[in-house]
């Protein structure tokens, strides 16, 4: 059994996914929030992403195999992001059909580019297990033009964020603020993982270093932690 040490976010995020999948399609089930809709159609493709990122080294270290594994993950996390831009144009230019449609088209096209240069580079070289300063490593090799365009995708959890900031600072509910403020650093701290991290230092080990890990780690268990209180912890009926 492999456990990658630049994948160990993935081990978490994947229940934690689940969990968050769930509460949104409950969301929306009650309010009908289209934002809840989009994050829930997102979080599907990431729960598949993370899986297939990282759950297959727990069976296999065949770099043919995981390469396999790593393709499905790149293409599934492509259109979470795709997902989670709709939701921006949601969020953002509801009155605005124009503008929506401008951000969800241009989020389409870079969606599609994105996965053509993943694809080119994990075809190019393939993914393996590396040990490297003594740490077990998953190496996805990514290029710049995909990094730039990564980055670009994720700003979309940055705008989320502040979104989610700004409604927290509206309401007057307490668990309602906090909620809303917890969601909103976890989304700060994946997003610029992969938004601000890759392009101040490019990384020797690949597509995630560990720092970034660590760095997604610390936000998937501030979300899960939420999640944990926001399930155990009912509001007091009046």
């Amino acid at each position: 059994m492999n456990i990658p040490q630049n994948y160990i976010h993935a081990f978490v995020a994947t229940p934690v996914l689940v969990v968050f999948l769930y509460m949104s399609m409950r969301s929306y089930r009650k309010t009908r929030n289209q934002t809840s809709l989009y994050l829930g159609i997102a979080t599907i493709f990431y729960i598949l992403t993370t899986f297939l990122s990282a759950y297959p080294t727990l069976w296999t270290a065949e770099s043919s195999q995981l390469n396999i594994y790593g393709l499905f993950a790149a293409t599934a996390e492509q259109i979470g992001l795709f997902w989670l831009w709709v939701a921006v144009a949601h969020v953002y230019f509801s009155k605005k059909p124009f503008w929506r449609g401008v951000v969800v088209t241009l989020a389409g096209i870079i969606a599609i580019a994105a996965t053509i240069i993943s694809f080119r580079d994990l075809t190019g070289q393939p993914t393996k297990l590396i040990e490297q300063n003594g740490v077990l490593i998953l190496y996805n090799y990514v290029s710049t033009p995909f990094i730039v365009l990564v980055a670009v995708e994720y700003a979309a959890m940055l705008f989320l964020a502040y979104a989610f900031l700004r409604q927290s600072n509206r309401t007057q509910d307490l668990q309602v603020k906090w909620r809303l403020r917890i969601v909103a650093l976890g989304f700060t701290l994946v997003g610029a993982a992969f938004c601000v991290v890759p392009l101040a230092s490019p990384s020797e080990y690949g597509a995630i270093n560990p720092t970034q890990s660590l760095q997604m780690l610390v936000g998937i268990v501030l979300v899960a932690l939420f999640l944990l209180a926001t399930l155990l912890v009912r509001p007091k009926q009046k």
